[in-house]
């Protein structure tokens, strides 16, 4: 490649699927509702659908969604469904202390238990697959590395330290001195999960709306929240942002810390592997997974050029899709036809812990997920519906406070 895209490109996994919704002014529209979601992503989509199960029809429920839903980093990432956090778990209990890491830790696990039983034990069509997950840590994460397998073994977490004789071949190439396997883990297609939420919640009553952007909100004392939507109005008792990396637009303090990074992706054609499971690399600038069809799929290499990624907007980034091209030919033996490209826009925080909690009188905000959120969206989804509807407490560790004290 020599200069960077002019357009967009949608993900692999937005070419295969869509996410249906009603255009917002296209039907008779809310003006007053329970609980309005923005944001179109899977923290709305696993907002709805358990806010929808838990309420069991007594509140109404809409998602309003400026653009298409999964359109954003929920359907731009590479599909993988972990452990943790973005840190690895010795890294985690070091910023926050065993007991805190280890809520966060039980978090992941039941995301996966959540993801299997939206999806059915055969993963259906969005491929779910628990294969385990592959670390290939560099020459400074081995304390780390061992520290965290130890210490998951020691919260009854799977884990194993790997001697590099047992990692493929093609991978051992990659001269990355350290290895831990995590059997748990697994990958998902992104968007598919998402469309079987959305179609989950529909059936439970949930209004989806794309174009519907929200401009501003305005706390409306006991009255709840009053939307501005386009031209528009939506009166909310309860309002949840999940708009991500573009949290900062709605709550301007919060734009110092949710921080949009852009992410390169791209795809092959059918190659030979001789591992199944995704695999994480160098202190997480490197990912990538077989899929079923025998494509692979490859991010990272943001190390490369970070400075030029620390943007929201939407485009190839050339120096970085040539290091993917050249790591995609080294993981094959040979050159690897790129069958598509793309990027997203993630938003990362300070401490690389997303932000869930109350920004102000009846507003929430559910965002930040620096760069993991398909490992935890769906367990923190489940906890923000229980505080919502009955005021259950949510992990202090997540609290926006940290940053941000609420008004």
């Amino acid at each position: 490649m020599s200069s960077p895209a002019a357009v967009d490109l949608p993900s692999v996994w937005q070419r295969e699927a869509a996410v249906p919704a009603t255009r917002w002014g296209d039907v008779r529209t809310p003006t007053r509702v329970d609980l309005a979601i923005v944001g179109g992503g899977l923290m709305a989509a696993w907002l709805a659908y358990h806010a929808s199960a838990r309420a069991a029809g007594r509140w109404t429920i809409a998602v309003l969604s400026d653009r298409a839903l999964a359109d954003g980093a929920s359907g731009r990432n590479a599909g993988f469904v972990l452990g943790g956090t973005s840190e690895l778990y010795a890294s985690l209990v070091g910023q926050l202390g065993r007991p805190a890491a280890r809520e966060l830790l039980a978090l992941s696990q039941t995301n996966r238990q959540l993801v299997r039983t939206v999806l059915g034990p055969d993963g259906g069509r969005a491929e779910y697959r628990e294969t385990g997950s592959l670390y290939l840590g560099a020459s400074d994460e081995g304390e780390t590395l061992a520290n965290t397998v130890r210490w998951l073994v020691e919260d009854g977490v799977a884990a194993e330290s790997w001697p590099l004789g047992r990692v493929p071949s093609s991978l051992r190439s990659l001269g990355l001195p350290h290895a831990a396997f995590f059997p748990e883990d697994g990958a998902v297609q992104p968007v598919q999960l998402a469309a079987r939420l959305v179609h989950q919640a529909g059936r439970a009553g949930v209004q989806w709306y794309t174009g519907a952007r929200v401009n501003a909100w305005t706390a409306q004392d006991e009255a709840g929240v009053r939307l501005a939507v386009g031209g528009d109005h939506v009166l909310a008792e309860r309002v949840v942002l999940c708009t991500n990396a573009w949290l900062g637009q709605l709550v301007p303090a919060l734009a110092r810390v949710v921080r949009p990074t852009r992410g390169q992706v791209l795809a092959t054609g059918p190659v030979a592997l001789d591992y199944p499971y995704p695999v994480y690399a160098d202190h997480g600038y490197l990912y990538w997974r077989p899929r079923p069809d025998g494509s692979l799929v490859l991010g990272g290499r943001r190390d490369r050029d970070v400075e030029t990624e620390a943007t929201d907007v939407l485009a190839l980034n050339p120096r970085i899709q040539d290091a993917l091209t050249a790591l995609a030919a080294r993981l094959v033996g040979g050159p690897a036809t790129v069958a598509h490209r793309w990027a997203g826009i993630m938003g990362f925080t300070p401490d690389h812990l997303p932000l869930v909690g109350p920004m102000a009188p009846g507003l929430w905000v559910a965002g930040g997920f620096s760069g993991h959120g398909v490992a935890m969206t769906g367990a923190v989804g489940d906890l923000l519906a229980q505080h919502l509807l009955s005021g259950a407490p949510l992990p202090p560790s997540l609290d926006p406070a940290r940053f941000y004290a609420p008004a």
